[in-house]
């Protein structure tokens, strides 16, 4: 036996399950979404002692307020501070320092995606320097040579027990900042050399010498 269905029935049974499926879709919970970060970046002068701050946007579509974002400051990969600030120490001359976010709403859902920076390179710290390097006194029997010389280094490392050599013909004859000139000087050519060592930081520097006297 065929069964003929009306057109207007089976209009009906469509509106009925349009009707269904726009109710369900209306019941349905919305989906709320996690905060975002963005633009994250790192401000201030990457070198020792100075005091670097993470930057970033905060966002979040459903309008929940910020809440207690999370931080972290990496070095070559490795945590070093959970803070929004980090201040440069030695250890990370040399190296880079990343830093990251990760978003937290104060309502809603949590947490966003933790987002990082681009690494920024922490200046390495440098040997200190020797300029200026000469011989002060009257080259002549007894008198006594001074070696002088300016200390400098460019990480602000004060000076420790800077290395000195004063050589007659190129062969050692005192290690002291102070020299009296003896008779085996006579006729000979006496120079000042200093190798510059810091207190703290890389060391020592390379060795200078002066520019030869002439002992009468």
């Amino acid at each position: 036996m065929t069964h003929y269905f009306k057109t207007s029935d089976a209009l009906r049974r469509i509106r009925r399950i349009a009707c269904f499926l726009f109710i369900t879709l209306l019941s349905a919970p919305a989906f709320a979404a996690v905060p975002t970060a963005t633009a994250v970046s790192i401000g201030g002068t990457p070198a020792l002692g100075e005091v670097l701050t993470g930057l970033y946007t905060y966002d979040d579509v459903d309008g929940d307020l910020e809440g207690t974002s999370t931080f972290r400051w990496l070095r070559d990969g490795a945590l070093i501070a959970t803070t929004p600030t980090y201040t440069v120490v030695a250890a990370d001359q040399g190296t880079t320092i990343v830093f990251e976010v990760t978003p937290i709403a104060l309502t809603g859902e949590n947490p966003g995606a933790a987002v990082q920076s681009i690494g920024v390179v922490i200046a390495a710290n440098v040997p200190p320097t020797a300029t200026g390097v000469s011989i002060s006194g009257t080259p002549a029997l007894g008198q006594l040579l001074t070696g002088v010389y300016t200390y400098a280094d460019a990480d602000g490392d004060f000076e420790g027990a800077s290395t000195f050599r004063w050589l007659r013909n190129g062969a050692q004859i005192a290690t002291t900042p102070t020299y009296t000139v003896v008779a085996a000087d006579q006729g000979t050519t006496i120079r000042f050399e200093v190798r510059p060592v810091a207190l703290t930081g890389a060391t020592p520097g390379a060795a200078v010498q002066s520019i030869g006297v002439l002992i009468a």
